[in-house]
């Protein structure tokens, strides 16, 4: 079986001299660790390597790599990529990301981070929303989520500042479909 590793380097914490992974990194694990859906990354394992100060996290291999990559389009600084002209495969795609989405908000969680990038292709075609640095659970009232993500992709609420919940992802989601289709951004 193939794998991929993300590896994260441990901060020395300075009054206990320890090397410790961030909480970001910890929060990360804990989520992935909570899920198990066909469209989100796999972990695998963690392995912590306190000899050297490192954490690895052991996941599912998306051999097909981002859904569409972006580039720079038309000679510019703009971002675009080249447009789906197979509407039945970008049907597919999009119902397995909502599929996969859906999930996600029954267990709670706010990815706050959808793009093409972290959206990944396993075997088979299989849709892989993945990276879930920038993830959170939330409740109803969407207190304690923070701005985070990618400004091309975010919700208006996002960019405020605003408490986020599920449609934040929703809206992102969107992006990411429109670009498919039209090769630019709305």
């Amino acid at each position: 079986a193939v794998f991929a590793i993300k590896r994260f380097k441990k901060k020395k914490q300075p009054k206990c001299g320890r090397m410790l992974p961030s909480s970001k990194i910890e929060d990360e694990i804990a989520i992935m660790m909570q899920l198990s859906h066909p469209n989100i990354l796999r972990l695998h394992e963690v392995i912590d390597d306190c000899e050297q100060g490192i954490v690895y996290i052991v996941m599912e291999y998306a051999a097909g790599g981002d859904i569409f990559p972006l580039k720079n389009v038309n000679g510019s600084d703009d971002l675009g990529c080249d447009p789906f002209n197979d509407d039945v495969k970008l049907i597919d795609q999009a119902k397995q990301i909502a599929n996969g989405l859906s999930y996600l908000h029954e267990c709670r969680i706010v990815h706050r981070d959808i793009k093409p990038q972290n959206l990944l292709l396993g075997s088979g075609n299989r849709v892989l929303i993945s990276d879930f640095g920038e993830s959170e659970v939330f409740d109803d009232s969407g207190k304690g989520a923070e701005r985070k993500g990618s400004p091309a992709f975010m919700a208006p609420e996002q960019k405020r500042g605003d408490p986020l919940n599920h449609a934040s992802d929703i809206w992102s989601f969107g992006v990411v479909l429109f670009l498919a289709k039209f090769g630019q951004f709305p």
